[in-house]
């Protein structure tokens, strides 16, 4: 099962949208910097804003 989800940051006011497998791994990953080309790495405050589920990737995207 995938997630289409958005992160929302209160400290910058941004949206983020992204696609996963594991949206709790997501989050941890975007507020610790794994994804050092992301935008999501000039603050650490993302939370989830809003999700869905979807049945395949294909789905998700």
């Amino acid at each position: 099962m995938f997630v289409v989800f958005i992160l929302y940051s209160a400290n910058l006011d941004p949206y983020y949208v992204g696609q996963t497998e594991d949206l709790a791994r997501s989050v941890e990953e975007h507020n610790s910097h794994v994804f050092q080309f992301s935008s999501t790495k000039i603050t650490r405050d993302w939370a989830v804003y809003f999700f869905i589920t979807c049945e395949s990737r294909a789905q998700a995207v």
